[in-house]
């Protein structure tokens, strides 16, 4: 995250997503994946 022009180290526990696409749920499972590593 970056905060004028600082960066800042965040650890945040959850994430809400939301979409009512009909892919959201692919959407949700890459997003977790580039996110994860997993």
């Amino acid at each position: 995250m970056w905060i004028k022009s600082k960066k800042l180290a965040v650890e945040p526990d959850t994430l809400c997503v939301h979409g009512d696409t009909p892919n959201a749920v692919q959407m949700a499972l890459r997003l977790r994946k580039e996110l994860t590593g997993a």
